[in-house]
């Protein structure tokens, strides 16, 4: 990789496992985060004695912060760089564009100015996957020139075969065959997308790149409905796979593990994980009866999806912010977390800074030797963890009682 990006998760998951075979004081810095992290969830989420965050709405001003240790650890294990240009863009929106916006009478209401750092936000992270393509046929262009036709005839075949089986799918699921050679196009650039968000932020908006790849394929096409939702949960899901194996991979590589061999463990789990997320969603349309909030499954995201899905209210802004962001990226600005800030909302963009602003100071004071371990990055994995683990259980819990 020229660019070594941080994959928070991926760093979690190498600094649990390395704690677990050294021991020692490494074992105390991340499970007693772990436990602090689960207990704070537990109570939160299952008791209600803590609330999910603090808020303070006032005069088109949105201040606030979500109380969740794994987005502190994601901002720590990020690092101060990523998580302050993504609170940069956070305070621009809600700071400065939607309340100065609103009351100077530049914007006729709040909805408007939301609608506006929306499309900015989602046009900055688009212009990341089209600036993915462009450097990436650059690189393609100048290595040809230097070295002549790229070697590994294998794996060329294989990427090949993979691309034809794919076609082959989309078809028989009733895609015609201009728009299943667009979706693969699309897919392919949202994972670029994927990979980029999840490698600097640690936050994996699958949803968001399927509406985008939707909403370009649009452009030149016009799907049916059913065949919007099933491109849409083409690109999530390989999006969503996309960032988990690079976080792997990026385990794997702190870790000094074959990347070969983990790319044949990936494929076998990504298989096995298509076949149970059928079972687990099945599972859950049963206990529940269905999805949506009549059934106490509110599914917040999908809302969001179905919104999006009828276009972007400011197109001129969306396709300038692409432009923008393309240009960005190729001169090496992560400009994906400044859209994730310009989009999500304020109280996750807080939380993560926070993490963030606390790893520049933690760095600025700690003077132990490398050899010695970061013990901040291990309260990091902690927290992280142990958010995690308690929020499967209360999951499996709520499926199995329906309580």
């Amino acid at each position: 990789m020229r660019d070594s990006l941080p994959y928070p998760i991926g760093q979690a998951a190498a600094n649990t496992l390395e704690a677990g075979e050294r021991g020692g004081l490494r074992c105390i810095y991340l499970y007693g985060a772990m436990v602090f992290s689960a207990v704070f969830t537990f109570f939160r989420d299952k008791l209600s004695i803590i609330p999910n965050a603090l808020t303070n709405y006032t005069k088109n001003i949105y201040l606030g912060i979500w109380l969740s240790p794994m987005a502190l650890g994601i901002g720590y294990a990020a690092g101060p760089l990523y998580t302050g240009v993504w609170f940069a863009g956070a305070a621009f929106a809600y700071l400065l564009l939607i309340p100065i916006g609103v009351s100077t009478g530049l914007f006729s209401s709040t909805a408007a100015a939301v609608s506006v750092k929306n499309s900015l936000g989602l046009g900055l992270m688009a212009g990341v996957g089209v600036g993915v393509l462009i450097d990436f046929l650059r690189s393609r262009i100048d290595f040809v020139r230097s070295e002549g036709a790229p070697k590994g005839l294998g794996s060329r075949l294989f990427g090949m075969f993979a691309v034809i089986v794919a076609y082959i799918l989309t078809l028989l699921a009733g895609l015609d065959p201009i728009s299943s050679a667009a979706v693969i196009l699309l897919t392919c650039i949202a994972c670029a997308m994927s990979a980029a968000v999840t490698g600097q932020a640690g936050i994996n908006k699958t949803e968001i790149f399927a509406v985008m790849a939707l909403l370009a394929l649009r452009l030149f096409a016009h799907p049916s409905l059913a065949a919007s939702f099933f491109i849409m949960a083409i690109v999530a899901v390989s999006c969503g796979l996309a960032g988990d194996m690079l976080n792997d991979f990026k385990a794997g590589s702190m870790l000094g593990t074959d990347p070969a061999g983990q790319l044949v463990t990936e494929a076998v789990g990504g298989l096995a994980g298509g076949f149970a997320a059928v079972f687990a969603m099945l599972a859950v349309i049963s206990t529940y009866g269905g999805i949506g909030a009549e059934h106490g499954l509110s599914a917040g995201q999908a809302f969001a999806v179905t919104e999006l899905m009828g276009g972007i209210d400011n197109k001129t802004l969306f396709f300038t912010a692409l432009a923008a962001g393309a240009l960005l990226f190729l001169f090496k600005f992560p400009v994906m977390t400044l859209g994730l800030g310009l989009y999500l909302p304020f109280e996750i963009s807080s939380v993560i800074f926070l993490g963030g602003a606390s790893r520049f100071i933690v760095d600025k004071l700690r003077k132990a030797p490398k050899d010695e371990g970061n013990p901040g990055m291990l309260i990091a994995a902690g927290l992280m963890g142990g958010e995690g683990i308690i929020g499967v259980i209360l999951a499996i819990e709520h499926m199995v009682t329906g309580g």
